[in-house]
C-alpha cells in the first residue's frame, strides 16, 4: 500500500512539474522553465524530452556550453531524441560559426520532420545562410568588434546605439533594464553613457520629460544636434515620433512634446527612421506595394512638404526584412540590416551599399562579413563622423542578455 501511495505521489509531482515547465517554456520564460525542468530531471534523469528542453533553455539564456551538454545527453537517453534537438544543435553550431556542422544538423531536422512542418522553410533558409557564412569566412575582415561590456550592457535588452552629434563620448541607447532607482523594466526607456578615457560610465536614464510608463526609444538628431527625435508608444509598432529640444522642464513628466509629422505611418508599423540633413528621411515599412516583409523607403522634404515615400527598389529590398537604415554623413553610403537568405549568414546582417552617380541608384549591397555579423540579429549600425568606428546591437550568444551594444573599429588602411 505504501509503495502504491509513493508511486502516486511521484506521478502527481511529475505531472505538476511537467505542466509548470510547459507553461514557462511556451511563454519563453526560459529561466523559470530551466529551474522547473531541473527538478523534473532529478525525477526523470534519462528522459530525452526533458534533457533536450533543458538544452534549449540554456541556449536561450546564452549558456551555450551547458546547452551542448544537455542536447547531446538527449541523444544518449531513453527513447528517440525529439527533432528540435537537431534544430537547436544546428543553432548552437551556427552561433559558433561552424557552418558545416550547423547545416548538417539542420538537414537532420528536416529528415526527422514531415514536409508540412511550418519550420521547414525557415530551416532551409538557415542552410542557405550557412552556405553564405562558408563563403564569407574566406573574406579577410578589416574590423575589430568588442562587446561594450558591463555596466553598459545588462541581462536585459540593450539596443539602438545613438552617438551624440555635439558631445564626443556621449552615447544614447534604449533598454528595458531595471532603472537605478529600482523601477522594474517593464517598458523600454532611453539611457545614456559617457566615455571617460577608456571606460564607459554606468548608464543613466533620461529624465521624466522623455521616459514615461510607455515605451521610449531614441531615434536620431536634427542637423544641429539641438533636437532629439524619439519614439513613444505602447508597442514599438504603434506610437508617435516626438521632438525633445532639451529646453523642456526635465522633471515634468507631462511635457507636451511636438509630434514629428512625416510620411511615416508609425500607427501602422513604420519604424527605424534615419534622419539626414533635416531634408531626407529613410525608414522601414511593411506597407502594401513592397517586395515583402519590411522594405526601406525614402522621402524628401521640399517647399511642398514631404514627398511620397519611394521604395528603394530590388537592389536593396527583398521578400525578407530590410531594417534599420543608416546614411553616412556624406550621403553616399547606406547601411542597413536584412535577413534575406541570399545575403545573410544568420538572422539580420548588416550590409552596405554605395550610391552610384552614373545611374542615380544604389549598388548591390555587400555583406560586412565577420566579426560584425553573426548567426544572430545584428542591426542598428551607426558610423562615427570620421568613419573609423561605429556601434551596433546584436543578440549573439556571447552577450550578456537579449541584445547587447557593440563597438566596431575599422582598419581604414586594410584592403
Amino acid at each position: 500500500m505504501a509503495t502504491v501511495l509513493s508511486f502516486n505521489l511521484l506521478s502527481q509531482d511529475i505531472e505538476a512539474l511537467t505542466q509548470r515547465a510547459a507553461f514557462f517554456f511556451q511563454n519563453k520564460n526560459y529561466s523559470a522553465a530551466l529551474e522547473t525542468f531541473g527538478k523534473l530531471e532529478k525525477l526523470m534523469p534519462n528522459d530525452a524530452g526533458v534533457l533536450a528542453k533543458m538544452g534549449i533553455c540554456y541556449f536561450e539564456t546564452n549558456r551555450t556550453k551547458e546547452a551542448e551538454i544537455f542536447l547531446y545527453r538527449s541523444f544518449q537517453a531513453n527513447g528517440e531524441p525529439p527533432p528540435f534537438a537537431y534544430l537547436y544543435l544546428g543553432k548552437l553550431d551556427h552561433s559558433r560559426f561552424d557552418f558545416e556542422k550547423a547545416a548538417q544538423h539542420y538537414k537532420n531536422y528536416l529528415r526527422k520532420t514531415p514536409p508540412s512542418n511550418p519550420l521547414h522553410a525557415f530551416v532551409k533558409d538557415e542552410i542557405r545562410r550557412c552556405a553564405n557564412g562558408i563563403r564569407l569566412r574566406r573574406k579577410k575582415g578589416s574590423a575589430k568588434v568588442a562587446n561594450m561590456g558591463s555596466p553598459v550592457n545588462s541581462e536585459s535588452d540593450d539596443f539602438r546605439p545613438l552617438p551624440s552629434p555635439n558631445y564626443s563620448g556621449l552615447l544614447y541607447f534604449t533598454s528595458d533594464r531595471t532603472s537605478p532607482t529600482g523601477q522594474r523594466g517593464f517598458y523600454y526607456d532611453v539611457y545614456f553613457t559617457e566615455k571617460n578615457e577608456d571606460t564607459w560610465s554606468a548608464p543613466q536614464p533620461l529624465s521624466a520629460a522623455v521616459n514615461t510608463f510607455q515605451n521610449e526609444a531614441a531615434l536620431g538628431f536634427d542637423e544641429a544636434g539641438g533636437r532629439l527625435y524619439f519614439f513613444r508608444g505602447n508597442t514599438f509598432f504603434y506610437g508617435q515620433i516626438l521632438v525633445d529640444t532639451f529646453q523642456e522642464d526635465r522633471s515634468n513628466a507631462n511635457v507636451q512634446h511636438r509630434v514629428f509629422k512625416s510620411p511615416m505611418l508609425t500607427e501602422e508599423g513604420d519604424c527605424d527612421p534615419c534622419f539626414f540633413n533635416d531634408t531626407t528621411l529613410f525608414f522601414s515599412s511593411r506597407r502594401p506595394g513592397g517586395f515583402g516583409g519590411f522594405d526601406i523607403y525614402k522621402a524628401t522634404f521640399g517647399y511642398d512638404g514631404w514627398s511620397e515615400p519611394e521604395n528603394l527598389g530590388p537592389a536593396i529590398n527583398s521578400g525578407y526584412d530590410e531594417r534599420a537604415p543608416f546614411l553616412t554623413r556624406d550621403g553616399l553610403v547606406l547601411y542597413f540590416s536584412t535577413n534575406d537568405a541570399r545575403r545573410s549568414i544568420g538572422g539580420l546582417d548588416i550590409l552596405k551599399s554605395n550610391f552610384l552617380f552614373g545611374t542615380k541608384k544604389w549598388a548591390v549591397p555587400e555583406n560586412m562579413g565577420m566579426p560584425i555579423n553573426s548567426a544572430a540579429d545584428d542591426a542598428y549600425f551607426v558610423l562615427s563622423d570620421d568613419g573609423a568606428s561605429g556601434w551596433f546591437s546584436s543578440s549573439r550568444k556571447t552577450g550578456f542578455g537579449k541584445r547587447d551594444l557593440y563597438f566596431v573599429e575599422f582598419d581604414l588602411w586594410k584592403k
